[in-house]
C-alpha cells in the first residue's frame, strides 16, 4: 500500500505540475485509496500524507471542486506539524477563494497564513506602512537601481512561498478594497526582496509602490518604481502577476510624462 501510495502521488504531482489536474487528481483517488489502507497516516507516514493532501487539493481547486479542497485543505491545517507545512496548500485556497469572487475571505486568509510565519505584522498596521516605507525610501536613496537588480534570485522554497502568499494579499487586496491590508503587503514584499533577494511574486508590489508615490506627486521615484518592476519581471523570466504590473506600470509612466 505504501509502494502504491508513494508512486501514484509523484505521478499526480508530475501531471498537476504540467497543467493537467484531472490525470493528477485521477492519480491521487488511487494514492488516497492506497494510504487509507494504512493506520493513522498522519503519524506514521506524516510526509506522504502531507504531500498527497497538497497534491489532491491542488487538483481539486484548479477544477472548481471548492468544497473537496476546502476540506482537504482544513485537513492539512488540522494535522500540520508547523505552519510553514500549511503554507502551499493555503496558497491554493486562497487562490481559489479569489477566483470564487470571494476576496475579502482571500485575503483574510492570506494575512492570518502571512502571520504565522512571522512575515506579515499583527498589529500597528498603519505604523508598519509608514515605518517601512520610510526605510525603503532611504534604502533607494543610498542604492542604485543597478545595485538592487544585481541581488540574488530568490531559490529558497519556503520564502518563495511566503513571497507569493504575499503577493496573493497584493493583488486581491486591492481588488477587495481592504486597503490597510493592501499596502501593509505592498511595503512588506518590497522590503523582503531587498532584504532576501528577487523573484517573479514581487513586480505587482513594485508596481502598486509607485501608483502610491505617484499619488504623494513623487514623480521621479514613481517613474524608478514602475522601472523596477518592469526590470523584476524580466529578470525573473516569468510573469507573476505581469498583466497587473504592466498596465500599473505603463500608466503610471504615462501620468508622470
Amino acid at each position: 500500500h505504501l509502494f502504491i501510495a508513494k508512486l501514484n502521488m509523484e505521478v499526480a504531482e508530475h501531471a498537476t505540475n504540467l497543467g493537467a489536474p484531472k490525470s493528477g487528481l485521477k492519480y491521487s483517488h488511487i494514492a488516497f485509496d492506497a494510504l487509507s489502507k494504512i493506520r493513522t497516516p498522519w503519524d506514521r507516514q506524516y510526509a506522504l500524507t502531507l504531500g498527497l493532501h497538497q497534491i489532491r487539493a491542488d487538483a481539486e481547486l484548479a477544477l472548481g471542486n471548492f468544497e473537496v479542497g476546502y476540506a482537504l485543505a482544513d485537513e492539512v491545517c488540522k494535522h500540520a506539524k508547523c505552519a510553514e507545512d500549511t503554507l502551499p496548500v493555503l496558497i491554493a485556497k486562497t487562490a481559489a477563494l479569489g477566483r470564487e469572487d470571494k476576496k475579502f475571505e482571500s485575503v483574510q486568509t492570506s494575512v492570518k497564513a502571512a502571520q504565522s510565519i512571522g512575515v506579515y505584522p499583527k498589529r500597528g498596521f498603519i505604523w508598519s506602512i509608514v515605518k517601512e516605507l520610510l526605510w525603503i525610501k532611504m534604502y533607494f536613496r543610498r542604492h542604485s537601481d543597478e545595485y538592487f537588480l544585481s541581488l540574488p534570485i530568490i531559490t529558497d522554497r519556503k520564502q518563495l512561498l511566503s513571497m507569493r502568499l504575499l503577493d496573493q494579499i497584493v493583488g486581491y487586496g486591492s481588488k477587495a478594497d481592504q486597503h490597510v491590508e493592501f499596502l501593509v503587503a505592498v511595503v512588506t514584499t518590497v522590503k523582503a526582496t531587498i532584504k532576501h533577494g528577487i523573484c517573479k511574486h514581487a513586480s505587482m508590489a513594485f508596481s502598486f509602490l509607485s501608483a502610491m508615490m505617484l499619488v504623494q506627486n513623487d514623480l521621479n521615484s514613481a517613474k524608478r518604481y514602475s522601472n523596477l518592476a518592469m526590470a523584476i519581471m524580466d529578470r525573473t523570466n516569468g510573469h507573476g502577476s505581469g498583466i497587473t504590473t504592466f498596465y500599473i506600470s505603463a500608466t503610471v509612466r504615462r501620468l508622470c510624462n
